[in-house]
């Protein structure tokens, strides 16, 4: 039971293809409240709608190809060595290298997930692996100089979002809907000095990695409600309803 004082949301969550256009998310968006609203007590309404993120606000795919490309010239202009270990040896990607190091720690403790958690721990591991491969002289500050350019360009989605995607967003929060985020990547609506246009379109964004799991772990969808209780008592407290 939640604690007195405190919202207990009504609390629905959107996944869809990202090829889906914004008139029919915010249909369904409407639906999926038209039919829980039913479904409950008659004072109850939708309080707080939640967004997975990659491949549903703008496709993953071609978003981590050009972080990828973007994060490859800039190896190619500052550190060459590595640039063209990673342009000859059979990985060509970074990509790549994290798939074989995160299946070789699988081999050593097959306790580990299936699919990797810590995705942003991973790719520096890799780029680590990497600048040690390449005989660079500090592969340590070569992995976090490279993954901070690899991340402003994976939080820059502005080119990618749904067309209308914001507009979606901006419909729920007219309606005084609290609006956040639940993923298991490592975008950053803030992340690594990236500007993005979704900065302050989310009241709060949890990202699994954080936690230490990935969704549908019932611990995520938790921490998402204790954010949203959050926001909820702000606006109270500011005189928002």
């Amino acid at each position: 039971m939640p604690k007195e004082g405190t919202v207990s949301p009504i609390m629905v969550e959107s996944k869809c293809n990202a090829n889906v256009s914004a008139t029919e998310l915010r249909v369904s968006c409407e639906s999926k409240t038209s039919c829980r609203s039913r479904s409950s007590s008659s004072n109850s309404r939708i309080q707080v709608v939640t967004f997975d993120l990659d491949d549903t606000l703008w496709p993953c795919m071609p978003l981590m190809m050009h972080a990828e490309g973007k994060a490859k010239e800039y190896m190619q202009q500052k550190y060459p060595a590595a640039h063209m270990y990673l342009e000859t040896s059979q990985l060509q990607t970074v990509g790549n290298m994290m798939r074989r190091v995160y299946k070789d720690r699988r081999e050593i403790d097959p306790s580990l997930p299936m699919c990797p958690v810590n995705l942003t721990e991973l790719r520096q591991a890799a780029l680590k692996e990497l600048g040690g491969a390449a005989g660079l002289s500090d592969p340590e500050a070569f992995a976090q100089d490279a993954f901070a350019v690899w991340h402003q360009h994976r939080n820059a989605i502005d080119q990618f979002l749904v067309p209308g995607a914001l507009r979606v967003i901006d419909y729920l929060r007219r309606k005084n809907i609290i609006v956040g985020a639940i993923t298991n990547g490592n975008f950053r609506a803030n992340g690594n000095g990236g500007v993005c246009v979704l900065k302050e379109a989310f009241d709060f964004c949890v990202n699994g990695e954080d936690l230490g799991c990935s969704k549908p772990d019932h611990r995520i969808f938790a921490r998402a409600i204790e954010k949203a209780q959050e926001v909820f008592l702000n606006r109270e407290g500011d005189g928002v309803s």
